[in-house]
C-alpha cells in the first residue's frame, strides 16, 4: 500500500473491501499470518498478462458452455443439473476486448426416485476412483462428488479462456445474467430471463468480513481451538451438503 500512498487505516479499509469482494483472504493460522489472493484475486491479477480476444470469441465461448450445460441437463445418467450465470466484462455488450469469460455455475442435485437414483449411482460408481471412497465422507458421497467433478470438467474442457466459478454472485453483489436455467422439480429447461440482475449490495459497499480471531471449521463447545490441537468429536456437527461440496472441490 506504500506505492498507493495509503496510511495504515486507509490500507486496512482497502484490504477489507477486497476481502469482502472475494479477492483476498486473511490466514491467521499460517506461520506468518497475513493476506493472500483467492482464486478470483489471482485471476484478476493475471488478467492483463493473458492474450486478449474480441467479442466474437467471447460469444463463441458462451455459446459452447451453454450448449454443454443443456446437454448435461438433459442427460438421464446424471445426479445433478446445472444453472449458469454470466458476469464480469463479458456482460457488457458494448465491450470488445477481453481477458477471459466469467461464468458462475450452480451444480444442484436432482429430485430422483429411489430406484432411479440407485441406477445412476451404480453407473457412476464404475468411474469413481477407489481413493475417493477411503474416507467416511467419501464412502457416503463419492459418486455425487465424482458426478460434480465430471460436470465441471465437461463445461471447462478445451475452453482456455473460460473462468468457471462457484461463487454466490448475490452474496458478492456482482451483476449477472442467467444464461442457463432449469426447473429441478419438473426436470425441464427454463427460458432464462434476458435482463441483468443487479444485486442491491455492491462489492465495495459490502460490510467487511469478521477477521477477528481464528476461523476454523470446528468450534467444539463454543470454544475455538487451534487447528493443530486434537478435539473430541462427540460434539462436532458437520452439514452433509457442505462436506459433499468440499469433496467435490478437492
Amino acid at each position: 500500500m506504500k506505492v498507493l500512498g495509503l496510511d495504515a487505516q486507509a490500507a486496512d479499509s482497502a484490504l477489507r473491501r477486497l476481502a469482502a469482494a472475494g479477492f483476498l483472504e486473511y490466514d491467521q493460522d499460517a506461520r506468518r499470518p497475513g493476506w493472500s489472493l483467492t482464486g478470483a484475486g489471482r485471476r484478476l491479477a493475471l488478467d492483463p498478462l493473458r492474450p486478449r480476444f474480441g467479442r466474437d470469441k467471447a460469444d463463441q465461448i458462451i455459446a459452447a458452455v451453454t450448449a454443454r450445460a443443456r446437454l448435461i441437463n438433459s442427460d438421464p445418467d446424471r445426479l445433478h443439473r446445472v444453472k449458469l450465470r454470466l458476469f464480469g466484462s463479458a456482460l457488457d455488450t458494448d465491450r470488445h476486448d477481453f481477458g477471459d469469460v466469467d461464468i458462475s455455475v450452480d451444480i444442484l442435485p436432482r429430485f430422483l426416485e429411489t430406484t432411479e437414483r440407485e441406477r445412476i449411482l451404480d453407473l457412476i460408481k464404475g468411474r469413481t476412483p477407489s481413493s475417493a471412497t477411503r474416507t467416511i465422507i467419501g464412502g457416503l458421497f463419492a459418486e455425487h462428488a465424482q458426478d460434480s467433478r465430471e460436470i465441471k470438467a465437461t463445461l471447462k474442457k478445451g475452453l482456455r479462456n473460460l473462468s468457471l466459478m462457484t461463487d454466490d454472485l448475490m452474496e458478492l453483489g456482482v451483476p449477472f445474467r442467467v444464461i442457463v436455467d432449469h426447473d429441478l422439480a419438473r426436470d425441464v429447461p427454463l427460458e432464462p430471463p434476458q435482463e441483468i440482475v443487479r444485486p442491491n449490495r455492491k462489492p465495495e459497499e459490502a460490510p467487511p468480513r469478521n477477521l477477528d480471531g481464528v476461523t476454523t471449521i470446528l468450534e467444539p463447545r463454543g470454544r475455538i481451538r487451534n487447528p493443530a490441537r486434537r478435539v473430541a468429536n462427540r460434539d462436532v456437527r458437520l452439514n452433509a451438503r457442505d462436506m459433499l461440496e468440499m469433496e467435490a472441490d478437492a
